[in-house]
């Protein structure tokens, strides 16, 4: 019997086919180390784990990653409001993440990276994305110029103007001048997303800014919304938390 699979890109359920046979490597963003995980995370890696045991049990190996974001604002909010170091805020909430998934039965994964290991990659990846003019750079923060990616909203669904089809983007890069909004979520690994986010930032968040209607291109910034990335980036831990 055959799995079949839900492909958010193409809409409809697909047959599975591990892109090396017999093997599945599978990622699931972990928590983000500023406070304790709630009942939401629970539930979200409990899915995971039951898909793990299944594919397992189906006969495939599963190699299992989950991420630790061990550096972020509000990691580094916590840290002064609690007068310690991000380091031992960080490694105090993974710990007590395992043990308390450890109460649940759900199985660790086989591969724990940490953001801060991954740093000096972030910042190669935007170098090259800014020589390649697919960025600019905007006091200090790094955008993606979303007018350069054909593809751009195909899997989220979004796009770039009113009454544009997804994945069709129109006009040309945003220049600087031009920007007036920003919705932000926070994502450790910045440029990484590439399809359903198209933004990178060379600090703990990733930002999506787009052109203004008003000729004097004024900035506004707003934060997600309270049900989670306005962005509909699938595997940010701030959609998932608040």
């Amino acid at each position: 019997m055959t799995i079949r699979v839900y492909n958010a890109l193409s809409k409809r359920a697909e047959e599975f086919v591990p892109v090396h046979a017999g093997e599945v490597r599978m990622y699931v963003c972990g928590p983000n180390l500023y406070g304790p995980a709630h009942v939401g995370h629970a539930l979200s890696f409990m899915v995971f784990d039951v898909i793990r045991r299944y594919l397992e049990y189906r006969g495939y190996r599963v190699t299992l990653v989950q991420n630790f974001t061990d550096i972020e604002d509000r990691i580094i909010e916590t840290a002064r409001e609690r007068g310690i170091t991000v380091q031992a805020l960080a490694a105090e909430y993974a710990e007590r993440f395992l043990r308390e998934m450890d109460w649940l039965g759900i199985r660790r994964a086989d591969h724990y990276p940490r953001a801060t290991a991954a740093v000096p990659k972030m910042l190669e990846m935007i170098q090259v994305l800014v020589n390649r003019g697919l960025a600019y750079a905007v006091d200090g923060d790094v955008f993606f110029r979303v007018t350069k990616f054909p593809d751009y909203g195909r899997l989220s669904g979004r796009s770039l103007s009113p009454g544009s089809r997804p994945g069709t983007a129109r006009g040309g890069g945003a220049a600087p001048g031009g920007i007036s909004s920003a919705r932000r979520c926070r994502c450790p690994f910045l440029a990484s997303h590439s399809t359903s986010t198209a933004e990178a930032r060379t600090s703990s968040s990733h930002t999506m800014r787009t052109r203004s209607p008003s000729p004097r291109g004024s900035r506004a910034r707003s934060r997600s919304s309270a049900t989670g990335c306005t962005m509909g980036c699938s595997v940010c831990p701030r959609a998932r938390r608040r």
